[in-house]
């Protein structure tokens, strides 16, 4: 009697079962089913770009979407951007996923060919962005400001994003802004130095660019090597940084540049280098610097000899030893609203917090002015061909 009890209630589970397992399929014949789907895919998607005919994965991005952007649909731009907040307007969400990994790619492919345009693309960003009265809106590749002597260095790196800008286009089959080109080529050439932006900053696309009429900014207005320290915290004070950061950004950049002996002779002493005329160098600094310029007023001289291709605190240390190469690099490791940050970072504990902290002062300065009334929305998005 139990045996048939229990046979006759099986048979109820199987059934019910069944039943249960009939009406899931009925459900999934609708479109809960490929809803939920497509909810969960969207989860672990990852955008597949071309870029020189080569399959790259890119990875979850923050604008990422798991929907594709129809070939004719573009975004409809807000009608007033906000100065100095990222223009969200500017790209669907998965073209502008695709315009990230594509320019930075592109970018860093391109710097590992000639390690030289990672620096000048580090450069070309500080002189697009910290004009006086400008902002970070590509007016840096104007011919006014191109024609400016300051700027002399820089004129290969047109080209050069006018490059990364087609491959990208290509790639994605959507226009990136000028701005947002050398923005994102800024953060290539952190990344190409040993910084991971990934793991550190929030960098986002959506700067417009400056008028096509505009005759550029000032470069005159930049902070320059040969301003006292007061003067550059000031000009970058105006902009919006705490003399921390004005000297986090100026040494931290310096760790991968050079900078051409006439900007550092009147420092030396060529008859007597041990005896420099700044008295705060150090005298065989001094005399190793008047050897290499012995040649040439232009010859180029790395900022950091110790690892001059990589973004790190051995500059720093430099400073505090009294190898600064520059007056105004030796004048933040003095002057008293300066001089803690540089022992900080040259310290083991600042040492490991620098990455993180220069990367966010790098976004920072990426995103000064942008999105002004001198800036217009793009005349064109979609690549045609």
């Amino acid at each position: 009697m139990n045996r048939r009890v229990t046979w006759r209630s099986g048979l109820r589970k199987a059934l019910l079962l069944q039943l249960l397992l009939t009406v899931w399929w009925l459900i999934c014949l609708s479109d809960l089913c490929v809803v939920a789907a497509k909810e969960e895919e969207s989860e672990v998607v990852h955008h597949v770009i071309t870029i020189s005919g080569k399959r790259r994965a890119s990875g979850r991005l923050p604008f990422s979407s798991s929907s594709s952007s129809s070939s004719s649909s573009k975004p409809k731009y807000a009608s007033t951007a906000v100065k100095g907040k990222i223009d969200y307007s500017l790209y669907l969400p998965s073209d502008h996923d695709c315009l990230l990994v594509a320019i930075r790619s592109t970018a860093g492919a391109m710097f590992r060919k000639n390690a030289g345009l990672a620096a000048a693309a580090l450069r070309l960003g500080f002189h697009d962005c910290m004009t006086k009265g400008g902002g970070c809106d590509a007016s840096v590749l104007t011919a006014g400001e191109m024609a400016h002597p300051i700027n002399r260095r820089l004129k290969v790196m047109v080209g050069v994003i006018n490059e990364i800008q087609r491959r990208a286009a290509e790639a994605c089959k959507v226009v990136p802004t000028k701005a947002d080109t050398i923005a994102a080529a800024v953060i290539a050439s952190a990344e190409f130095y040993g910084l991971s932006c990934a793991r550190y900053c929030p960098f986002k696309l959506g700067r417009r660019d400056v008028h096509p009429s505009s005759k550029g900014d000032d470069p005159g207005t930049l902070p320059s090597v040969t301003d006292s320290v007061s003067i550059v915290l000031e000009k970058m004070g105006s902009l919006g940084f705490s003399p921390k950061e004005v000297a986090l950004y100026s040494l931290g950049s310096h760790s991968i540049g050079q900078a051409s002996c006439f900007l550092f002779e009147d420092r030396l002493n060529k008859r007597q280098c041990r005896l420099p005329r700044d008295e705060r160098l150090d005298n065989g600094r001094a005399c190793d610097l008047v050897k290499v310029c012995a040649a040439k007023r232009n010859q180029l001289v790395p900022f950091d000899y110790i690892t001059p291709t990589k973004l790190d605190t051995n500059y720093l240390k430099l400073v505090l030893q009294r190898q600064g190469l520059l007056r105004i690099d030796q004048d933040f490791g003095d002057d008293a609203r300066t001089a803690g940050v540089v022992r900080q970072y040259a310290s083991g504990k600042g040492e490991r917090s620098f990455h993180g902290d220069y990367l966010q002062v790098l976004v920072k300065s990426l995103s000064i002015g942008i999105n002004g009334p001198k800036s217009v929305a793009p005349r064109k998005y979609r690549l045609t061909t």
